[in-house]
């Protein structure tokens, strides 16, 4: 809807498309049928896409744990100071 105002969902729904985009991935892979070279080079490119997400979703996690302990970090030198 145009006029609703458009709201920050955050890193975490990041994750969470990732997360669904790797398991329809996983999906077609398992489960697509291969009868032609041309089925077979978009296979290969599905394990690419594959391979891609999941490394874009480890970074994306890792920086939110950065985040996260950056945070309780600071909390910790405010509470000592």
């Amino acid at each position: 809807m145009a006029n609703e105002p458009t709201v920050d969902p955050g890193p975490h729904a990041a994750t969470c498309t990732l997360s669904n985009a790797i398991d329809d991935l996983e999906y077609k892979i398992e489960n697509g049928r291969v009868r032609n070279p041309e089925n077979e080079r978009v296979k290969v490119q599905y394990y690419r896409t594959l391979g891609y997400l999941v490394s874009t979703s480890a970074q994306l996690l890792h920086d939110l744990e950065l985040d996260e302990f950056e945070e309780r970090l600071q909390a910790l030198e405010e509470d000592e100071a």
